[in-house]
């Protein structure tokens, strides 16, 4: 999951010294891993840059079962992130 990917990434930065780096994550999914990644690295700077994603059709998601599917799972995973589950 996210969370154990930040974890692991913050880890191996600090490890090589690296203090900015560059995010790049599917474009419906840069808010939550910015947020994450920054909480966990907040000693280091980040620039979260969006890839396209098919399925989200430049945020016109809403017009097939796949981007409707994908906003659910965002959604639901945000919420748990500021839940704390």
């Amino acid at each position: 999951n996210t969370l154990d990917e930040a974890q692991s990434d913050i880890r191996e930065l600090r490890a090589r010294g690296i203090r900015r780096y560059i995010l790049v994550t599917s474009d419906y999914h840069t808010a939550r891993a910015g947020r994450i990644f920054r909480r966990e690295g907040r000693d280091l700077d980040v620039r979260v840059i969006s890839a396209p994603d098919p399925y989200w059709a430049n945020g016109e998601w809403w017009k097939d079962r796949e981007g409707q599917k994908l906003w659910f799972n965002e959604f639901i995973k945000t919420i748990a992130n500021f839940l704390g589950i």
